[in-house]
């Protein structure tokens, strides 16, 4: 907890991150695709704050209205996999993405998760493995109304909690 704290603290104070984005449109026959590409140019707070960290993917550089050869097409018949567990800091991204809880009390959030029995963490790659408890609790929240288990709503909880305490500031102001 003390070594996010840290960190968190000083992405704060460090540069910002710098990526290039390429986009390729092309067409083969009547079907269209895109292909593309982000380079990192300078990792800046991302190289001290771990779970915000870009994942460079590579996009060739083509020139615009160039022709290009197909050689080969293959047709793959592949099995999905199951989305990997969020590990605390995609959690604390994923909350700071959709404004749910402050800096100082998105870890305190996970530690309840943890302490509630919600969640487990797995000691060697940190993921949250939800729990028999955590799953019916949520698949029980997902039947008495969807939107309980959706981050948009606890997100507009949030706000207006956070409209009402501003009002409620600015007529403290006005009375004194």
């Amino acid at each position: 907890m003390y070594e996010f704290i840290v960190r968190y603290f000083l992405a704060t104070i460090s540069q910002d991150a710098q990526i290039m984005k390429r986009q390729v449109k092309f067409q083969a026959g009547k079907h269209k695709f895109t292909l593309e590409g982000t380079t990192v140019l300078n990792p800046g707070f991302t190289q001290i704050a771990n779970w915000a960290q870009i994942k460079e993917t590579v996009a060739p550089e083509f020139s615009s209205q160039q022709k290009y050869q197909i050689s080969s097409v293959e047709i793959k018949g592949m099995m999905t996999e199951p989305p990997k567990y969020l590990t605390e800091s995609d959690l604390i991204s994923l909350m700071e993405k959709h404004h749910i809880g402050t800096d100082a009390s998105m870890a305190q959030h996970i530690n309840n998760i943890c302490e509630r029995n919600f969640v487990t963490v797995d000691p060697d790659t940190r993921q949250l493995v939800p729990t028999e408890l955590g799953i019916a609790l949520i698949l029980g929240y997902k039947e008495i109304d969807p939107n309980l288990v959706d981050p948009t709503f606890r997100s507009q909880i949030e706000d207006s909690i956070n409209m009402i305490a501003e009002v409620r500031t600015k007529d403290l102001i006005d009375i004194v």
